[in-house]
C-alpha cells in the first residue's frame, strides 16, 4: 500500500489504480468543468491530495463504461499492462465497481510526491506498463554495410534554375521597359 501512494522523482512504466465513490454527475464535472469549477487536472489532484494530476495521463470511468472490454481487457490493450501481470490480480479487478481513477507515471510530471487520498478516494493497486525488450543486434541490409565515404554536395536542381530564369525575366523586362520609356519620353 506505501508503495501505491509514493511516488518517486522520474517514476516512468507504472500506472495506479483508485476506486473512487462518485456518481455520474460529479465525474462529469471533473471531465468537462464549467467556467466556475476547478480545471480537470486540479480536480483530479484534490482527489489524490496534491495540486496537480496531467488529465492527458489520467482516465477517470465508471468500469461499467467498458462493456465488454472489461477492466483487464482495458489495462492490456488500453493501457499497455502485460497480461501475465494482470494474472495474478484478475480476481481483485473483476471485483472492482463504479468509478476508477488510473493515473499514469506521466500523470505526475515527473515529481516526487506522496499521494494523501481523499475519503472517498481507495488506493487499488500499482501496475506497471509492458516495455518491448531492447536489441542491439547488427543490421541484415548490404546498405548497411561499407565505410561512409566524405559528403560531396549535391548537383544543383536544373528545375530550380529554371524556375529561377522564369520568375528573373518578367523583372528584368520591366526594367528595361522603364529605361526605354524615359529614355524616348
Amino acid at each position: 500500500m506505501a508503495e501505491l501512494l509514493q511516488v518517486e522523482a522520474g517514476e516512468r512504466g507504472t500506472l495506479r489504480i483508485f476506486s473512487v465513490e462518485m456518481d455520474a454527475a460529479e465525474r462529469r464535472k471533473i471531465l468537462a468543468p464549467k467556467a466556475d469549477t476547478a480545471p480537470t487536472g486540479a480536480a483530479l489532484g484534490a482527489l489524490l491530495g496534491v495540486d496537480w494530476i496531467d488529465p492527458d495521463h489520467a482516465d477517470l470511468f465508471d468500469v461499467a463504461e467498458l462493456d465488454d472490454l472489461g477492466l483487464v481487457g482495458f489495462l492490456t490493450q488500453g493501457a499497455g499492462v502485460s497480461a501475465d501481470d494482470l494474472e495474478n490480480h484478475r480476481a481483485q479487478l473483476d471485483a472492482l465497481e463504479g468509478t476508477l481513477l488510473i493515473v499514469y507515471a506521466r500523470g505526475f510530471s515527473g515529481e516526487a510526491m506522496t499521494l494523501s487520498p481523499a475519503p472517498n478516494v481507495t488506493p487499488v493497486l500499482t501496475l506497471n506498463e509492458a516495455q518491448a525488450p531492447i536489441q542491439f543486434e547488427p543490421l541484415q541490409s548490404a546498405a548497411a554495410e561499407g565505410q561512409l565515404t566524405q559528403n560531396t554536395p549535391a548537383p544543383k536542381n536544373p528545375h530550380l534554375t529554371l524556375l529561377l530564369a522564369i520568375l528573373a525575366l518578367p523583372i528584368l523586362a520591366l526594367i528595361l521597359g522603364a529605361v526605354l520609356w524615359g529614355i524616348l519620353r
